[in-house]
């Protein structure tokens, strides 16, 4: 069974390596799986979140790219921090384009995403000890991929903290 699982998340890992100009929600999609798949720990956890990573850093624009041990670092705490949760499809879904958003250097501002990202973990009931150091984890791949964000320090920490309407 777990050969399967793992057969099935290295072709995903393939499909995102290989389209040449999917868009961001494309991309999401196909990251789903691969999301879903480390949060549950339906497999080994290292080939879990080594496929995830390698999906993730397959997606970034060559020449913006993070490290890799950056976005090892986040999907290991991701996986963490969610381990044991029941997590819907939508929470994966919106996981997965806030990280496709992120790695692509989309529209949004990297604290607008890490905002998002907080939400969607706040949700899942990932408690504010383990938010922080994820949300730092996931800004710091944004700030990788695109540089800082133009921003005041005082108005980026009520950016985060601030309710989603």
């Amino acid at each position: 069974m777990y050969r399967i699982l793992i057969c099935a998340l290295a072709a995903f890992g393939t499909l995102i390596a290989q389209a040449p100009a999917a868009s961001d929600t494309e991309i999401a999609a196909k990251l789903n799986p691969l999301v879903s798949a480390a949060i549950r720990r339906s497999a080994t956890i290292a080939e879990t979140n080594d496929k995830l990573t390698n999906a993730l850093m397959a997606i970034a624009r060559s020449g913006s790219q993070p490290s890799r041990e950056l976005v090892a670092s986040f999907v290991s705490s991701l996986a963490d921090f969610t381990s044991g949760r029941q997590v819907d499809s939508a929470h994966v879904s919106a996981l997965s384009e806030c990280m496709a958003d992120m790695l692509r250097g989309s529209g949004v501002t990297n604290f607008g995403l890490a905002r998002q990202l907080r939400t969607t973990l706040t949700e899942l009931g990932v408690t504010d000890a383990k938010l922080d150091p994820i949300t730092r984890q996931f800004i710091a791949i944004g700030e990788a991929v695109r540089g800082p964000d133009d921003m005041p320090a005082n108005d980026r920490i009520r950016l985060l903290m601030a309710p989603k309407k």
